[in-house]
């Protein structure tokens, strides 16, 4: 048995409402995340977000004294898994749309890939914490 020191996060939301005069609409937009003063802020409990796991260290630790561990996909922030997949699913929908096409047996090594990373694309969006193989 094995032991780790595993850190986990949620996301606890910040809110403050602030009337802006501003020539656009974007112009306000841009001057409400810009201003610095965050007095009177609550906090939104109800919109928390998941716990994810956002550091992991070999043994009892001090965290961040020693070398971390890779984190596995399957408990890193949602956000985090959607960028990574989103990339691989970008790079992987490149593979057939070179100007040369695919040769059959190209095909038959990318589409299984293809399927997986889409199935796997279904799984994240759903919520579903089943891990990356």
């Amino acid at each position: 048995m094995q032991t780790d020191t595993i850190e986990t996060i949620y996301r606890l939301p910040v809110f403050r409402h602030q009337v802006i005069n501003a020539e656009s609409l974007a112009d306000a937009c841009a001057e409400a995340v810009a201003e610095e003063n965050w007095d009177g802020a609550r906090k939104a409990s109800d919109s928390s977000g998941d716990v994810f796991v956002s550091g992991i260290w070999k043994g009892t630790v001090e965290p961040y004294g020693a070398r971390p561990m890779t984190v596995p996909p399957a408990f890193e922030e949602e956000i985090q898994q959607e960028v990574a997949l989103d990339s691989r699913l970008t790079s992987i929908l490149k593979e057939p749309a070179r100007p040369m096409g695919l040769l059959q047996v190209e095909v038959e090594r990318w589409l299984p890939r293809a399927l997986a990373l889409i199935a796997e694309a279904e799984r994240t969006r759903s919520g579903d914490p089943q891990p990356t193989v």
